[in-house]
């Protein structure tokens, strides 16, 4: 089974188990939370990435060296700056399938299609909002994706609770 074969169900499943969750800015706590709708609008985005003309996800294969060390495996790396429905992801080379590969790649796509504008206006804005957090992180932090990862993570808590 291919690793995208295996980021595609996963995602299925959770666009039928993600309810009840709610998507709003805590610029306080710095948190994100999100309805069950649109976490399924989110997950219905990473769907339709591959067939969608309104998305282009670049998959770019790296060495190790290349790769940052806070995502050694698989990376989001970002727009294009004269195209900005166009991301990129980058690979670690050599990568061979696994369930935590499968989640990583399931993240970055995610933020690819917060990011483009993909999953919709309030994913975009949640993104720009996480993004700006982690710019702002001091240079002693070593993962510059920290607040990316969180909001990530918490997503795939919740495609993990319908399994």
């Amino acid at each position: 089974m291919s690793i995208r074969t295996i980021v595609l169900l996963t995602g299925l499943l959770a666009l039928v188990t993600c309810l009840g969750y709610g998507q709003e800015i805590n610029q306080q706590s710095g948190e994100v939370s999100f309805t069950g709708p649109e976490a399924a609008a989110l997950l219905r985005a990473t769907q339709s990435v591959e067939t969608s003309p309104d998305i282009t996800i670049n998959i770019v294969s790296k060495s190790a060296a290349e790769m940052p060390a806070y995502d050694a495996v698989v990376h989001y790396a970002g727009l294009n700056p004269t195209k900005p429905t166009e991301a990129t992801i980058w690979l670690l080379s050599g990568l061979k399938a696994s369930q935590e590969t499968s989640n990583q790649l399931q993240a970055a796509t995610e933020l690819a299609c917060m990011d483009t504008g993909f999953a919709g206006p309030k994913w975009k804005a949640a993104y720009d909002y996480v993004a700006g957090l982690d710019a702002k992180l001091p240079p002693e932090v070593s993962d510059r994706y920290r607040n990316r990862h969180m909001l990530t993570g918490r997503i795939q808590q919740i495609i993990d609770s319908g399994k």
